[in-house]
Order: C-alpha cells, then sequence, then structure tokens
C-alpha cells in the first residue's frame, strides 16, 4: 500500500509548511515511503524547491457555486454545503483517484455530509490528524441555535453527527496530545477499527542553531514570542497587560504579524521573520527564554504541543508557559528545572516571577545544550515518524 501526506502549501503559516516538509522528509528517513500531495491556490507560488519524486504538486482552486440567492444569509448553510461537495469531489478527481488503494494522511477539519462521502471514496483509506478538540472549540462559537450565526449552527451539528460517522470509518486518528486522543476514543466508541494514538508535534532539532549562554547578570530579560498565526489562544494580550501593568526589567520581541499593537517601549513588534532572521534576533538581543502559546482556554483545551515551543526548545531557550505540555510535562523535573510553568490557564502574568525564574535558570553550567539535549530526546521529528511507521505498519498488517 502507498502512503501519501496530503496537504496544502499556505504561505501564511510557514512554521507549519517547515513541519510538514520536515515529516515527510523524516518518514523516509526511518524506511517509511510516504510522498506528499501538495495543494497550492496561487499560479504565481514557486514550489520548484520541492523534488519532483518526494512531492506531487497540483493547483487547486476550487470556483465556487454562483448563486445571488446563496448570497442571502439564511442560506449560508446550504451555500457551505454545495461548497464544500464542490471542493471535495473536485480533490477526489483530480487528485486522490489517481491513487486507489492508497493510504492517505491529512489534517482533520469539522465534518459534514461531503466528508462523509470523501471516506466513503477512497475505503476508508486515511489517517487523520487531529489538533484539537473540534467540539469544544465550536461550543465557544456557538451560543444557541437562535443566538448564533447560521453557518456556526451549521457548523457546529454537522461536527457533532457526522464526524463519529466518518472518524470511525478511517485506518487511524493520530492526536498532538493526549487530552485530544481521549476525546476522539469517545467519539468513535469501543471496540471499532479505528486506531487511535498520540504522536505530539515534532520539529527537525537539529536544524536551530544553539543560542548563546548567558548569565544571571543580565541586566535586563529579553523574551521571544513567535506568532504563526494571530489567534486569540496565543494569550499575546496577556502578556502585554501585564507589562503595562507591572515593573519589571523584562522586554518582549513579538515575532509574526499582529493586528492590534501595545503601545509600549518594551514590546517590539518585529512583523514575519525568516528563521536567519530570527537566529540573529536572539543572538543580538540576548533573547533569554521564549513565551509560549497562553490561552488555551479560548480553544476549549488545557494540553498542547506548540511548534513554537518545540522551536525554542531546539534552540536551547527556556520556555514560559501554562498549559499541559505533552512532551514537557512527561518527564520528571525538567519544567521545574529549566522552564518557567505559570498556573494552567492563568490570566495573571507575575513578571517579577518570570524574571526571578530565568535568572535561576540561565546561571546553571549549559543550560542551552541541555534544554536541546532534551529537544533532541523528546521533540525531533524523527522520535515522532518512527511512532507513524508503527502505527501504519500495524495498520498494513492488518
Amino acid at each position: 500500500m502507498k502512503v501519501f501526506y496530503l496537504f496544502s502549501y499556505n504561505l501564511d503559516l510557514p512554521g507549519v509548511n517547515t513541519k510538514i516538509l520536515d515529516k515527510i522528509s523524516s518518514f523516509n528517513n526511518v524506511g517509511l515511503q510516504v510522498k506528499g500531495l501538495v495543494l497550492y491556490n496561487d499560479k504565481n507560488l514557486n514550489l520548484d524547491f520541492l523534488p519532483e519524486e518526494q512531492f506531487e504538486k497540483h493547483y487547486f482552486s476550487p470556483e465556487r457555486v454562483k448563486s445571488r440567492i446563496l448570497n442571502i444569509s439564511v442560506f449560508s448553510p446550504l451555500n457551505t454545503f454545495l461548497n464544500n461537495m464542490k471542493a471535495v469531489k473536485e480533490l477526489y478527481e483530480t487528485v486522490l483517484s489517481k491513487h486507489p488503494g492508497s493510504l492517505i494522511i491529512t489534517r482533520y477539519g469539522n465534518s459534514d455530509y461531503s466528508s462523509l462521502w470523501l471516506i466513503r471514496k477512497v475505503k476508508g483509506n486515511i489517517i487523520y490528524e487531529s489538533n484539537t478538540n473540534e467540539i469544544e472549540q465550536q461550543k465557544i462559537k456557538f451560543k444557541g441555535i437562535f443566538k448564533s450565526p447560521l453557518w456556526v449552527t451549521y457548523d457546529y451539528y454537522n461536527e457533532l453527527y457526522f464526524g463519529p460517522k466518518v472518524l470511525r470509518k478511517t485506518k487511524g486518528i493520530v492526536c498532538v496530545t493526549n487530552e485530544i486522543a481521549l476525546y476522539q476514543k469517545k467519539r468513535v466508541g469501543e471496540g471499532g477499527k479505528t486506531k487511535v494514538v498520540t504522536i505530539s508535534n515534532g520539529i527537525n532539532v537539529g536544524k536551530y542553531e544553539l543560542a548563546p549562554t548567558l548569565g544571571p547578570e543580565l541586566q535586563e530579560i529579553n523574551l521571544i514570542m513567535l506568532l504563526g498565526v494571530d489567534s486569540p489562544w496565543n494569550g499575546l494580550d496577556k502578556i502585554t497587560e501585564a507589562m503595562s501593568k507591572q515593573s519589571s526589567k523584562i522586554k518582549l520581541y513579538v515575532v509574526g504579524n499582529v493586528k492590534h499593537i501595545s503601545e509600549n517601549e518594551d514590546i517590539i513588534y518585529t512583523g514575519q521573520l525568516s528563521h536567519g532572521q530570527i537566529t540573529k534576533l536572539i543572538v543580538d538581543k540576548k533573547i533569554c527564554a521564549g513565551v509560549a502559546t497562553l490561552a488555551l482556554e479560548r480553544k476549549g483545551i488545557t494540553e498542547a504541543a506548540p511548534l513554537k515551543v518545540r522551536e525554542y526548545l531546539s534552540r536551547g531557550l527556556p520556555v514560559i508557559y501554562n498549559y499541559k505540555d505533552t512532551d514537557i510535562d512527561e518527564v520528571d523535573g525538567f519544567n521545574e528545572k529549566y522552564c518557567v510553568k505559570l498556573k494552567d490557564n492563568c490570566d495573571f502574568i507575575d513578571l517579577i516571577f518570570i524574571e526571578n525564574k530565568l535568572r535561576k535558570i540561565v546561571a546553571i553550567n549549559n543550560y542551552n545544550a541541555s534544554i536541546k539535549e532534551f529537544a533532541l530526546e523528546k521533540v525531533d521529528v524523527c522520535r515522532k515518524s518512527e511512532k507513524y511507521k508503527s502505527l501504519i505498519d500495524t495498520i498494513q498488517l492488518n
């Protein structure tokens, strides 16, 4: 059985693109032959850097169903349904039908009838990657049938009804946290053929340069916060609010595109930066630690494995976080020694506590090398790919 990894190349999500490309390369490094099916919707996008023997590239930009009546808000559910069906059928006909009997790995999104149609067409030969609790995330937007926009109600009830039906027909579900795995196991039920496993996000640790060793005599504490997408659950507002109300020697460098900028000279917004530019920033500004996602409660979850945190660890940077991390919290003593763990989902960010804890961490001999060593052992993409191979070997044997 051939194995393909289906994904959309999105210029707005460079971290996700890097994660997927590294994952596909890593699959092959551990003896799992996987070819990428790359979808893109910009004809001017140059993907020549992706070798033909490893990636099959498809321009995919389905035209929307055109009808004036569908633009009326009351018909928004019908509009969503027709466009989802059109896109899924085009995906099957132009891409997936060329690889009958193959196993497809792809990200799980919200389900509706089109998802059920597709899973039947490919005879269940899909492994979904589950990155969130869809129902809890929908509940945050869904305020009741008569209080929510129709498209929100449509998405919520479709996920409730079609989600379990779709997932029960798949070969497997790879969940990035144990919390999500427990949620998906409840949805597919006991005794089914769908295998549900936890494989947290991995990263190519070797690609990241080790941050310089600092010492406790630092005049100021410089932090970095990487934003893939400016989403509410990043919790940027929590730390900017703390910095506006508390006096400290902390400066924060925010990397990524931000909608709302705080008027605070201790918060520096760099915009989107390349890998090399981030490395230079860390060296030049003597970055002391990385700030993780701080508002997962806005996404309806309490456990995560953010890519930005894996990058901090790969660079040998201590992490500031306030949730259960699937990898960090699995190892006794690591977070106490090398991280700043705040209270879970806390709104109050104590800057003096952060400053004092970081001064203790950077006083540890070769703290940065120890953090990177942890990253190689726990979050390197090859470690994760070995788990994928075990799952796929089991599926193919059955």
